[in-house]
């Protein structure tokens, strides 16, 4: 399967047939002008978005700390006590769920179906995992 060509590649390429075509040199010097200046906007579109990606992780991790830092070693916190917890309007059930799993899969935290008092069924409840008794031998 063909690699997918992206902007940036159709712009290079137009550059190219631009700089053989047989043409008025006025004509060639704009449009291998206007070709550069979609070139740069692409590059300055690209360097933005991998600024905010870098941002929007940051703020992930950061949120991520918090939410190991709210977490019981004893008792079980279900998602709405951790929301609950944090205090803050921006964080939703979803990005502490979101959160949870990556803790959960880097074996930070443990997770365990519990019966609520007033809950029918049982809901999802998480605590920090134990850690490796470093002085045992």
């Amino acid at each position: 399967m063909a690699e997918k060509k992206t902007k940036a590649m159709y712009f290079n390429e137009l550059r190219t047939i631009v700089e053989t075509l047989d043409m008025d040199q006025e004509q060639q010097n704009e449009m291998l002008e206007f070709i550069d200046k979609e070139l740069a906007t692409l590059e300055a579109r690209k360097e933005a978005a991998a600024k905010r990606a870098a941002k929007k992780k940051q703020e992930s991790d950061e949120l991520t700390d918090k939410i190991y830092a709210v977490l019981d070693d004893d008792e079980y916190m279900t998602v709405d006590n951790i929301v609950e917890a944090l205090d803050d309007a921006e964080v939703t059930r979803n990005k502490v769920t979101a959160r949870l799993k990556k803790l959960v899969d880097n074996g930070l935290v443990e997770k365990e179906k519990i019966k609520i008092e007033g809950i029918d069924g049982k809901r999802m409840a998480y605590v920090k995992a134990d850690k490796p008794d470093v002085d045992a031998e």
